[in-house]
């Protein structure tokens, strides 16, 4: 995997309309980074045993009043 540096970050914050300094970016990327590694070390054939979480959504409208 791709490791993230501090223009993809710059891209997701924009994305999720947020603001953020170099420094701050600097860390995102390092730490991101990381945890995909981590990730990517998990063996395929473990990920595939694997049920899929389950999932829901929250309706934004109430129906009680």
């Amino acid at each position: 995997m791709t490791d993230l540096n501090r223009a993809d970050i710059y891209e997701m914050a924009k994305a999720a309309g947020l603001e953020i300094d170099e420094a701050r970016a600097e860390t995102i990327a390092s730490r991101l980074s990381g945890i995909l590694t981590e990730l990517d070390q998990i063996p395929t054939e473990k990920l595939m045993s694997v049920d899929p979480a389950q999932s829901f959504s929250v309706n934004e409208e109430s129906d009680n009043g």
